[in-house]
């Protein structure tokens, strides 16, 4: 294991007992339309640190940690609040292109 520096991290979890860094990256919720299918929301955990040192692998090893892991990584996201840029989006099309039925 090195120990690396990639910045600040998006969060602090757990890997069992352990305090861990967590980097990820996150999609969000986004409606369907008739030419877009949308998408659920999904996180994609980039990156697991101990005290600096890179263990996604090891972590990534045990489904239920790494299960774990994505999971707080979800619940951060969805209450750090992340925007829906597709969906502000989408609703400006709405009301600005698509006919309105009268």
């Amino acid at each position: 294991m090195s120990k690396i520096n990639i910045g600040k991290p998006d969060m602090l979890g757990y890997c069992g007992d352990l305090e861990v860094a967590i980097w990820y990256d996150f999609q969000p919720f986004e409606e369907s339309t008739h030419n877009y299918p949308g998408c659920n929301p999904e996180v994609t955990v980039t990156c697991v640190q101990y005290n600096g040192c890179d263990i996604t692998d090891g972590v990534g090893c045990d489904k239920d940690e790494w299960d774990s892991v994505e999971d707080q990584a979800m619940e951060h996201a969805e209450n750090r609040g992340e925007p829906n840029w597709a969906g502000e989006v989408d609703r400006y099309f709405r009301a600005f292109v698509e006919p309105r039925a009268d």
